[in-house]
């Protein structure tokens, strides 16, 4: 579900967790496989993102410390036509797995 839609990242170039930092628009040395498209925000202002289109461009992605991808609920070529939603089940402290699968299981039985 991630190639071919707008993507951020999470990098962590040192791989120590006080150096990550969440990263949307393209970077100096980024890989030719990585794509940036331009699109105009609320404010007016044109940003360039990036989408990544093959899985060859998520492994280079790697070689740059990033540790998570989150995607856009659009693709590149339709920003105006959201096709997915992502729950993200992120459990705080003292959370067990198994109370984080019901959360997931109760989401799934309401949506259906």
């Amino acid at each position: 579900h991630i190639l071919g839609r707008p993507v951020s990242l999470v990098r962590c170039p040192t791989g120590k967790p006080q150096d990550c930092f969440f990263q949307r628009h393209a970077f100096t040395g980024m890989p030719s496989s990585v794509a940036t498209f331009e699109t105009t925000n609320s404010e007016g202002e044109t940003k360039s993102y990036l989408s990544v289109e093959d899985a060859k461009g998520y492994l280079a992605l790697a070689q740059f410390g990033v540790v998570e991808f989150h995607t856009w609920g659009t693709h590149r070529t339709r920003l105006d036509k959201p096709d997915l939603i992502v729950f993200d089940l992120d459990p705080g402290e003292g959370v067990s797995w198994r109370e984080v699968v019901e959360a997931a299981v109760h989401i799934r039985t309401e949506l259906e």
